[in-house]
């Protein structure tokens, strides 16, 4: 009979991080759905070690404080360049804005040293290490790690957006089809009735009277 592989999951799992300091089952399983994270295909960076990341205290001390890191341009852009090769080649094709003028992503982070966090990291002058605020931990470091100073980030989104750009662009007058590209939205008032069951001919003839019922 061979080894119980629930044994050997469980062995990979706390060399990542420190799943048994969680509260409870629920709360495990919650923070485990980050390592199965949707994103981009190749948008997976590898390069950094635990040395190019540290703790910091939360940028701001109040209750709305919580889920942003910054990270050095210089860093932010080779993450961004990496991810731009891995998907289209190297040296192909013109890099878009949100590689060469970004300000901030949305990431995943994988530290055996430090933990698992989530969040943003904005773009911030004058540092040399990715910085992560305590907020962003939901899984501490793991407790068998050892030497491990590997570290993987998982971009999910990179700002400024393609709709940020389009929009940047109209205020600046350099997209007049801007007004044209866009499709007409939902009121409130709409998506509400209709999650509560009205029928399309009754919403219908609401709206067509503008809303004013009859």
């Amino acid at each position: 009979r061979g080894a119980d592989p629930r044994g050997a999951v469980q062995a990979e799992l706390e060399r990542l991080a420190d799943f048994g300091a969680l509260p409870n089952a629920r709360k495990v399983a919650t923070r485990m759905q980050l390592l199965q994270s949707e994103v981009p295909k190749n948008h997976v960076y590898s390069g950094f070690k635990a040395g190019n990341l540290e703790l910091i205290d939360e940028p701001q001390a109040t209750s709305e404080s919580g889920g942003c890191g910054f990270v050095s341009e210089k860093m932010l852009q080779e993450i961004l360049l990496a991810i731009h090769q891995n998907q289209s080649g190297v040296g192909r094709g013109k890099l878009p804005i949100a590689v060469t003028r970004p300000t901030a992503i949305q990431v995943r982070i994988f530290v055996p040293q430090l933990g698992i966090f989530k969040g943003m990291l904005c773009l911030k002058p004058g540092i040399s290490k990715i910085q992560l605020p305590a907020s962003m931990c939901k899984v501490p470091a793991s407790r068998v790690a050892g030497g491990d100073d590997r570290v993987w980030v998982l971009v999910k989104l990179v700002h400024p957006t393609a709709p940020n750009v389009t929009v940047g662009n109209y205020l600046k007058g350099t997209n007049a089809s801007f007004k044209q590209k866009q499709h007409k939205r939902k009121s409130m008032v709409e998506n509400l009735l209709s999650c509560l069951g009205v029928p399309a001919d009754v919403l219908e003839e609401y709206l067509a009277k503008g809303g004013r019922g009859g």
